[in-house]
């Protein structure tokens, strides 16, 4: 994974984009092992780290953006090893990471689009199940991750919606110097205050989990899968807990699988696609720029 990695994505090519002004910043977040304090690595165009938060649960480090970072930071504990950046080991920023949308807010955004690949299955459409049997370990873990991973997602965008709920109603009520008064009052400097941060989220239209186990079990993966690894994955999907392998999806690194999630996220984009556009219209108006978003 390590070699794939490093050869098929040409990370340096980020230098570039920086320096033309395609992208404005990029951030990776990590655990530093020993401590486990969150690291976050900023790679951006202007030297140095804007202003950022005081927890001090989480650091934000600035460095040119490498294979090294993305490996560390979806190196999740016992399934994949810490990765050594400057001597110190890092693994998945997930773990301690509880306000995943933090980063895009102190290097300035003014708004953000969220994928989460979480699908939840509409009440409506849920079919009628026997009462299942005392889940297994494996199962357990797929839902550990899953809560780990993806429900900070859900929780930070709810906190960010009712900040947004409340500055909105103080311009309402005491008008348009609300926002400016308030953080004049609070004494935070630009780089923390707190501002309207418009959101767009875009959630997995299908169950990655019982795409990964419905994949395993397919003869074409069992055809070219002989490792040990590959017998154990096909266990797991052919398993009392088929329906939910959660855990095969965070374990699946094939091209082929990785193909069809890629579908399916172009589907969900050409779902989403007037609120895409309407979205970055809006970003484009607020920055005087006359093109629009085709």
């Amino acid at each position: 994974l390590e070699r794939q990695i490093a050869e098929a994505v040409p990370f340096e090519r980020i230098d570039g984009h920086l320096e033309r002004g395609l992208l404005s910043a990029v951030t990776v977040s990590t655990t530093l092992v020993k401590s486990g304090r969150t690291v976050v690595f900023v790679h951006r165009r202007e030297p140095g780290l804007p202003p950022w938060s005081h927890d001090p649960t989480i650091s934000p480090r600035a460095t040119a953006i490498r294979a090294e970072h993305a490996l560390a930071s979806s190196a999740l504990p016992i399934l994949f090893r810490p990765v050594n950046i400057d001597g110190e080991l890092y693994c998945d920023g997930g773990l301690r990471q509880n306000v995943p949308l933090s980063p895009a807010r102190r290097l300035g955004a003014d708004g953000v689009i969220v994928v989460n690949p979480r699908y939840i299955e509409p009440a409506s459409a849920a079919p009628e199940r026997d009462a299942p049997g005392f889940p297994g370990p494996l199962f357990l873990l797929g839902k550990t991750l899953n809560a780990l991973m993806l429900d900070r997602i859900d929780n930070d965008l709810a906190r960010l919606e009712s900040i947004n709920g409340i500055l909105e109603a103080g311009r309402r009520r005491y008008g348009e110097g609300f926002v400016d008064g308030l953080n004049e009052e609070l004494g935070l400097p630009p780089g923390r205050s707190l501002r309207p941060l418009r959101s767009l989220l875009i959630r997995a239209s299908k169950d990655i989990g019982s795409l990964a186990a419905e994949f395993v079990r397919s003869p074409a993966f069992r055809a070219r899968t002989t490792s040990v690894l590959g017998r154990v994955m096909r266990r797991l999907a052919e398993g009392d807990e088929q329906r939910e392998a959660d855990f095969l999806s965070y374990l699946l690194f094939d091209g082929e699988f990785a193909g069809r999630l890629i579908e399916i996220g172009r589907a969900d984009a050409r779902a989403r696609h007037e609120e895409l556009c309407a979205f970055f219209e809006r970003a484009l108006s607020w920055g005087g720029a006359e093109e629009r978003v085709r």
